[in-house]
């Protein structure tokens, strides 16, 4: 039996352990309640959050990422901590993305390491064997051949989130220069696009697409970068992105309503079977089903009308009329070495009528 002198001392050197894990780990990665009972009566409980260090990128099904999911190892330390037991300890994975199998592995190698410092302090081990020699140990530290598929129990979604977390917490913490500016300001006040990986200060960005926004001109809401903007394949930014870069505000918010209108009409403008309602109290734009040859029917009045000639639907059997028969006769004869126009003439005007035109002008 322990003696309360013994568990004093004890409790003694828990709390200078667990005041040293405070200093190192920060109070987001490290809690604990019931620290500083000299007499024993309760038991400090913590928890740590872990990540595990990868050597390499990691594939999991199609994505690649560099950082995992955090773990929690969860601790309780008894009386006779550290002089005649180790801690209780317990490994938990954020999201199960954990196989349970794999955690029970990790739990019996970090008791095995608690043994074998028996008589220490032995946390800071534990955390330092779980972020530097984990991977390794359960087999995700190689080249290729990882076993993943017996370690991870997650979705890829969930590994590509927290992949993208953790990239998003050191950037934060990094020293950036603003690719428009040049000044050096913290990441938390910049902007990376994943695509290029350019840097922006969030107050330029900010000022840049208010600019091209303004002007409605959407194929400018871009990487601001040279190179990314001569990219003939570089798309407009997403709504989405947008949002993400613009400070919160309601000015930003109508902003990114007015750029998302600006975009749909921007890809309208790029179908080649687009038109607008001819009636003068609508004018919306109407995009003429696949199926059909020639029938338009605007999606916000409903007005049907034919795509060619802008007219009351006329149905399938009539034709447009030629308004221009002279000039219409030379646009079809100049046709002929053209299939597609010719074809598009007929479509519209009938090719009887077409041959009739030409032979009497």
């Amino acid at each position: 039996m322990t003696s309360s002198a013994s568990i004093s001392s004890n409790r003694r050197e828990q709390k200078d352990e667990l005041e040293a894990l405070m200093s190192i780990f920060g109070p987001e990665d490290f809690s604990c309640t019931g620290v500083g009972d000299l007499e024993g009566d309760s038991d400090p409980v913590g928890c740590l959050t872990l990540r595990l260090q990868l050597d390499a990128p990691l594939r999991i099904g199609p994505i690649s990422v560099a950082h995992l999911p955090p773990l929690q190892l969860r601790f309780a330390l008894p009386g006779q901590y550290p002089a005649h037991a180790g801690p209780q300890i317990s490994v938990v994975a954020e999201s199960a993305w954990l196989a349970l199998d794999a955690q029970r592995r990790l739990v019996r190698r970090l008791r095995e390491l608690s043994d074998e410092l028996r008589g220490d302090a032995v946390l800071f081990a534990l955390a330092q064997f779980v972020q530097v020699d984990a991977a390794a140990f359960l087999g995700l530290n190689c080249e290729e051949n990882c076993d993943t598929e017996n370690t991870l129990a997650a979705a890829a979604g969930v590994f590509a989130a927290a992949d993208a977390r953790r990239r998003a917490q050191l950037f934060a913490n990094e020293t950036v220069a603003c690719g428009i500016c040049l000044a050096a300001s913290l990441g938390a006040r910049c902007f990376r696009f994943d695509a290029c990986r350019h840097e922006y200060c969030r107050a330029c960005l900010t000022a840049y697409l208010s600019l091209h926004i303004a002007e409605a001109n959407v194929v400018q809401v871009t990487c601001p970068n040279p190179l990314c903007k001569k990219d003939k394949d570089a798309a407009p930014l997403s709504p989405e992105t947008v949002a993400l870069i613009l400070p919160p505000s309601q000015a930003s918010a109508d902003l990114v309503v007015r750029y998302t209108n600006q975009l749909e009409t921007h890809r309208l403008l790029q179908q080649p079977n687009l038109t607008y309602c001819p009636r003068k109290n609508c004018n919306a734009p109407t995009l003429k089903d696949p199926e059909e040859e020639k029938l338009c029917v605007c999606s916000k009045c409903g007005y049907a009308f034919c795509f060619f000639c802008n007219r009351t639907w006329h149905g399938y059997a009539s034709y447009c009329q030629i308004r221009h028969l002279e000039t219409i006769a030379t646009e079809y004869s100049s046709a002929a070495s053209s299939p597609a126009h010719r074809k598009l003439l007929e479509l519209k005007y009938g090719k009887k009528v077409l041959e009739r035109v030409v032979r009497e002008i």
